[in-house]
């Protein structure tokens, strides 16, 4: 950009990734250890010398937050080593972004090819009917560290455009019964 407001903003950013880790790191530097934030944008690519602004969505997590919404027994079960906990955290993300595009038409498949940043074992790639609409996952350790985040951290991105074109799921109507049920407790 030729003024930017400070150093930091003088190029466009081509991801959400990047202000959604400096969020989470305000909130987590701000003993905020349970945060889910989102945010929508477009981004700015050139591809093939065109250029390109897709709008998309990014969703942040830290893992006290997911873990929160775990089912109880899951976080009481002392049985667990780290690595199965972690895991757990990572399923309980997975859960937050199949809900999310459970409510578009599609068949959804998954692969592990996603951005150098996430975590190589716990992150994925989100496919709708064949074209790629989102990826997630924990971000990498080392990039966690580098920006001097003090808990796991899970993003995921979505790009709306693909889902836009996908479209919604038909929503079938089923009308309220005529004669709603009822519950009584007799006691003699």
């Amino acid at each position: 950009l030729e003024n930017p407001l400070s150093e930091e903003a003088s190029v466009m950013r081509t991801s959400l990734a990047p202000g959604m880790l400096d969020m989470l790191a305000w909130n987590l530097n701000r003993d905020v250890a349970d945060a889910r934030l989102f945010e929508m944008g477009r981004v700015y690519q050139t591809s093939s010398g065109q250029r390109n602004e897709p709008r998309k969505a990014c969703l942040g997590a830290t893992t006290d937050a997911v873990r929160k919404v775990l089912p109880r027994a899951a976080a009481l079960d002392v049985s667990k080593d780290e690595r199965a906990a972690s895991a757990e955290v990572f399923r309980g993300f997975k859960g937050d972004v199949e809900a999310l595009l459970a409510e578009f038409s599609g068949k959804i498949s998954y692969n592990r090819r996603t951005a150098e940043y996430y975590h190589p074992g716990r992150s994925a790639r989100v496919s709708l009917n064949g074209v790629e609409v989102a990826q997630f996952g924990q971000i990498h350790p080392s990039v966690a560290t580098a920006r001097k985040l003090r808990q796991g951290v899970f993003i995921a991105e979505f790009d709306l455009d693909q889902l836009h074109k996908i479209g919604l799921r038909d929503v079938r109507f089923v009308p309220i019964g005529r004669y709603p049920a009822v519950e009584r407790d007799f006691s003699f």
